[in-house]
């Protein structure tokens, strides 16, 4: 696959597929090993650059998700909104789930300003990372308004686990906290480690958090509420740090992709 960093802002694998998100587009490749079927990089929405309802303005930050009946779903930054692309229905208008049709920000409960990560539960329900309002937001479709789910900052760090418990690690003081459904939301570390922008979270409920400022990830046990283990020189990059923003994703065999 040969493509612009600049314009490809983010990328997920679905079902032997890699899933491409770019400024404007969304497209796929299949990677796996069926040679009856086509590696051609296929492009799946494609209406351009812009603010109407059926058009991104991705950025770096820009979150997306491929649900099991392959709807896409999409957390455009600039546009500040997430929308909903129904499979077998990608070249038809998107449905809104949170923010403006018309790609306008705003702090009400129905807005977002800067959607910065978002991730999706089993039965859709769709959790963001609102920036500029400082909040985790939850929206359900079809719901006008969403919920606050913490008010504080987050960047990129949400995570659900296979029971559909929300993990997220703050912006500002690098703490976890766990929200699982119908209890109230936990406070899972102590320590500072602010600037954090990606978590991923293994069968055993251990942690791992990548600290930006820090340049370096970070493991947290089970029931572990500080001193987390440093597991950045485990990835064997000649160096033992990296730089900017992040995402941490497990392979087929549980290892740590960064």
């Amino acid at each position: 696959l040969s493509t612009s960093a600049s314009d490809l802002k983010n990328i997920l694998i679905k079902n032997d597929y890699l899933y491409l998100l770019y400024r404007s587009k969304v497209s796929r490749q299949y990677v796996g090993d069926d040679t009856n079927i086509s590696a051609d990089l296929e492009e799946l929405i494609n209406n351009g650059q812009g603010q109407l309802i059926n058009q991104f303005n991705n950025d770096w930050v820009s979150a997306f998700h491929v649900d099991d009946n392959l709807n896409i779903y999409v957390s455009d930054i600039n546009n500040h909104r997430v929308v909903k692309y129904a499979y077998g229905a990608y070249n038809q208008d998107p449905v809104l789930i949170a923010g403006d049709e018309n790609g306008n920000s705003g702090n009400s409960l129905n807005l977002l300003s800067e959607p910065r990560g978002m991730v999706v539960a089993s039965d859709g329900t769709v959790y963001v990372a609102d920036w500029n309002n400082q909040r985790v937001m939850k929206f359900t479709e079809g719901t006008a308004e969403g919920e606050v789910i913490l008010d504080q900052r987050v960047r990129g760090a949400l995570y659900l686990d296979d029971n559909d418990a929300l993990y997220m690690v703050t912006w500002n003081s690098g703490y976890v906290y766990k929200k699982e459904p119908g209890k109230t939301i936990e406070q899972l570390t102590t320590d500072y480690i602010r600037s954090s922008t990606g978590l991923l979270v293994d069968s055993s409920e251990g942690i791992y958090v990548y600290n930006r400022d820090n340049s370096r990830i970070v493991y947290y046990a089970k029931g572990q509420k500080d001193s987390p283990k440093v597991i950045s020189e485990g990835f064997n990059l000649g160096q033992d740090s990296y730089y900017g923003g992040a995402q941490l994703q497990f392979d087929q065999n549980n290892n740590v992709l960064f």
